[in-house]
């Protein structure tokens, strides 16, 4: 995909992509439609192809491809003429260095009423908006015990602790705290307390400190 100022083609053939056949100066040419191109696309093949006697003038356009990396056309057919469904238009056809299918860009899909929404393809007709309230209230609905504030345990297994042959005992030095930092910490540790996550001692052989 490339994208020239907000535009997207494909250089390559699209893998079942949608087409119709269009007369182009008299000569039927299948074209691929990408709703998200600005522009139409032909490859160089094509072009002599289909509009061998056809002046090419040269173009400013950059198109711009998923990974960014800058392809210039050759060069811009001007104002061809287009007969599609009982109508007739005349467009802008970039011509691509490629060998990739020709594509249809949205000011064509408007012209010929090919565009999504003013087709008869399928379209979505509403949006479930979500916000975070509405998340967490989903969430809280659809498992109420995971969040009742109460104590939650592991029961699916039991959980083993395994040393290094040879480990000793380390109790590291207790970290200063910040005076302003020194009630949440209690506060914390009496909460964590409250439901049995911890459990005060009065020494141990096993300590690490709280890093606030």
């Amino acid at each position: 995909m490339c994208q020239p100022d907000g535009g997207l083609f494909s250089t390559r053939p699209p893998r079942r992509a949608s087409s119709r056949r269009r007369p182009n100066r008299g000569s039927p040419h299948r074209h691929g439609m990408d709703t998200g191109a600005d522009v139409a696309v032909i490859s160089e093949a094509n072009k002599k192809k289909y509009f061998a006697k056809a002046s090419m003038e040269s173009t400013k356009l950059k198109l711009k491809c998923y990974g960014g990396v800058i392809i210039r056309p050759l060069g811009v057919l001007k104002k061809i003429m287009v007969v599609a469904k009982g109508n007739s238009a005349r467009f802008d056809l970039y011509v691509m260095p490629s060998n990739g299918p020709t594509l249809i860009g949205r000011d064509w899909l408007k012209a010929f009423k090919l565009w999504l929404f003013e087709s008869s393809i399928p379209r979505v007709s509403g949006l479930y908006m979500l916000n975070r309230s509405t998340i967490t209230e989903e969430l809280i609905r659809m498992f109420p015990r995971l969040f009742d504030g109460g104590v939650k345990q592991y029961n699916k297994d039991t959980l083993k602790l395994k040393l290094k042959d040879g480990a000793h005992p380390v109790a590291l030095k207790a970290r200063d705290l910040p005076f302003a930092l020194k009630e949440k910490v209690e506060k914390e540790l009496n909460r964590l307390e409250s439901l049995s996550h911890i459990e005060a001692v009065g020494a141990s052989e096993w300590a690490t400190s709280i890093v606030p």
